[in-house]
C-alpha cells in the first residue's frame, strides 16, 4: 500500500493562491475574450464589441454603444448612478444629471425598441426598452445610445417598477 504524505499548510494556501489567480485571469475583461455573460458575482466580462455595462443591483447588463456624435457626448458623461422608474410597463426611464446632450435631427427617431438605450432631448431623459409594446414617442424622438445584449433585456424586464443602476464603460 503507497501512502501520500499530507500537504503541508503553506503548499495548500500556495495551490489555492493559484487557483485563485487562474479563476481571476479567466473572468477578467479583455478584448477578444467572446460571449458576454455575467459572472455568478455579477462581474461582467467584455469583449471588444460591448462598451459599457448597467448594473442591476448585482445583475450586469452589458450593452453596445452606437457611433453617433451624441453617444460620444453620453460616453464623457460616465459612470453614472441613475435612480430608474417603470412607469408604462414598457421602459426603466429617468433624468440624466447635467447639461443637455445636444442630439442632431439625423439621430432621432420616434419608435424605440427593446433593448435599446435611448435618450431625449428635449426631457433630459434617458430610457431603458425592454418590451416594444408598439408605441411611437413624439417629436422630436429619442436618439438611440445604446442596445442590450438580449439577456440583459430579459433580466431588466424581471426587475419590478423602480430600480437604481450604475452605468459604466467596460473596463
Amino acid at each position: 500500500m503507497h501512502l501520500t504524505p499530507p500537504l503541508s499548510p503553506t503548499r495548500d494556501r500556495w495551490g489555492l493562491t493559484v487557483t485563485w489567480l487562474v479563476a481571476l485571469m479567466l473572468t477578467s475583461c479583455s478584448a477578444g475574450s467572446g460571449p458576454v455573460s455575467p459572472s455568478d458575482q455579477g462581474e461582467p466580462t467584455c469583449s471588444a464589441s460591448l462598451d459599457i455595462v448597467i448594473m442591476v443591483g448585482d445583475e450586469a447588463l452589458p450593452a453596445t454603444l452606437t457611433d453617433t456624435s451624441t453617444t460620444d457626448q453620453f460616453a464623457q458623461m460616465l459612470p453614472l448612478e441613475l435612480d430608474l422608474r417603470d412607469p408604462m410597463g414598457q421602459a426603466f426611464a429617468g433624468s440624466l444629471p447635467g447639461d443637455p446632450l445636444q442630439v442632431p435631427e439625423r439621430e432621432l427617431g420616434l419608435d424605440p425598441s427593446a433593448g435599446g438605450v435611448y435618450y431625449a432631448p428635449d426631457s433630459q431623459t434617458i430610457a431603458l426598452y425592454y418590451d416594444d409594446l408598439g408605441h411611437t414617442v413624439p417629436p422630436p424622438g429619442w436618439a438611440l445610445l445604446a442596445e442590450l445584449t438580449p439577456s440583459g433585456v430579459a433580466t431588466l424586464a424581471g426587475t419590478g417598477r423602480r430600480v437604481r443602476v450604475s452605468i459604466d464603460s467596460c473596463p
